[in-house]
């Protein structure tokens, strides 16, 4: 994702119920390690702490939890295997795993940040358009699909990107063509995402939760 241009947030999970804090952090930080001895490019990696996050924005961040509980309620405790016996913090520790999920990973408009994205005209070093296409959509469908007007110079189905490459570099394909046409294949691979939530009751639940969230606290 990082050779793609994409920018990568990865959320460090510091705060228990129960457990040495220290020690948690200790063990993000020995993660963070192990990523680097691997080789992560860490310039295009944001590093978050859950436990910062949810500070910054308690406010927020606990009403969420609340909610997510009264939606729940019963479900947890049933699932455990003495559930006229379970501690308290076994209750709220996957209430607030779920709400730190729905609280930083914010729903994204596709077509409005690809319409933003850089790509600059006839330029593909360091285009991330481009390879977005090349790692994403190509792998994906097997093809790349430009819908445009016919005094644009009509549709056309790229079925390898080294034509497509040649077209954009001698300017017969625009930007304003690739990004209409690169957020409408990123949107087709989100939307069995999307359908899964709408669909599935357990996610649907979650995603309920958010909603009814955002309406409380706005």
């Amino acid at each position: 994702m990082i050779r793609a241009g994409c920018r990568v947030k990865i959320l460090i999970e510091d705060q228990r119920m129960g457990g040495d804090l220290s020690k948690i952090r200790a063990t993000g930080h020995h993660m963070i390690e192990v990523w680097k001895a691997l080789g992560m490019d860490l310039n295009g990696v944001e590093f978050l702490w859950s436990s910062e996050e949810t500070n910054k924005r308690a406010h927020e961040y606990w009403p969420m939890v609340m909610c997510i509980a009264r939606e729940n309620k019963g479900r947890l405790a049933s699932l455990h295997p003495d559930p006229e016996n379970v501690r308290v913090d076994k209750l709220w520790e996957p209430i607030m795993r779920c709400a730190d999920i729905l609280f930083l990973d914010l729903e994204v408009d596709v077509k409005s940040k690809i319409k933003m994205a850089f790509c600059p005209v006839k330029i593909t070093e360091g285009n991330p358009c481009l390879e977005y296409i090349q790692h994403i959509v190509f792998p994906w469908f097997g093809k790349f699909e430009v819908l445009r007007k016919e005094r644009s110079g009509g549709n056309r189905t790229y079925v390898t990107m080294e034509e497509l490459l040649a077209d954009y570099i001698s300017g017969a394909l625009h930007p304003g063509d690739v990004k209409p046409a690169l957020a409408k294949a990123i949107n087709q691979i989100l939307q069995p995402v999307r359908d899964h939530f709408k669909k599935n009751s357990d996610a649907k639940v979650l995603c309920n939760a958010a909603k009814v969230s955002v309406r409380f606290i706005s």
